[in-house]
């Protein structure tokens, strides 16, 4: 995909993808997706959370107006949110992109429509974005991956992926929801920041 890819592009994608769905969160970063380095990759979102509001240009995705929504809604991060964030804590200063397969909320995968199981916006954001290193937590998640990749992916090592001519060193593992202690998402986190960094200096 062109390299010079701007919001002004993602932004009109998006919504072409999605049609403005209230329910749709394509994705959460701080600011601009662009030069992401780090994606994390679940099935679909967990939380009717909605992302338009925290969505404009020029400055893109205001993450903390977005986190502060979801405060109000549900009193306290659940599970899932608070290992994100404390993953994403981890990694910072490198950016992070935090997307799904499908992009449309549903409490759980089982109750997700038929109609809202589109991959376009992941793929999309795969394409455009080109991510160096990706996590994949879930079984679904991964089991969609690796048909997409064409790889087996297991789980707590990295594996290095061609996908649309470029390497991505890739991380499984369980959904974040379950057995994962704080400690366990930090040593996670710092496993991904020192990919990251062999692959700036071309050790990978």
């Amino acid at each position: 995909m062109n390299k010079t890819i701007t919001i002004e592009d993602i932004d009109s994608t998006i919504r072409n993808l999605t049609g403005e769905h209230a329910e749709a969160r394509p994705f959460l970063c701080d600011g601009s997706p662009i030069g992401s380095e780090v994606f994390l990759v679940g099935i679909n979102p967990g939380t009717d959370t909605p992302f338009w509001p925290h969505w404009r240009l020029p400055g893109g995705c205001h993450k903390n107006g977005w986190i502060d929504e979801y405060l109000r809604r549900h009193s306290r991060f659940k599970p899932t949110r608070q290992r994100i964030e404390i993953l994403f804590k981890t990694i910072s200063p490198i950016k992070c992109l935090e997307t799904n397969v499908f992009f449309e909320y549903s409490p759980d995968e089982k109750s997700l429509r038929s109609a809202a199981r589109d991959t376009r916006v992941f793929e999309y954001l795969l394409a455009a974005i080109c991510p160096t290193v990706m996590f994949i937590h879930g079984k679904s998640g991964i089991q969609h991956m690796e048909q997409v990749l064409n790889k087996s992916l297991p789980q707590g090592q990295f594996t290095t992926v061609t996908h649309n001519g470029r390497d991505i060193d890739v991380i499984t593992g369980r959904h974040l929801s379950r057995g994962w202690s704080y400690e366990m998402v930090k040593t996670l986190g710092t496993e991904i920041k020192e990919q990251c960094s062999r692959r700036r200096k071309g050790g990978c």
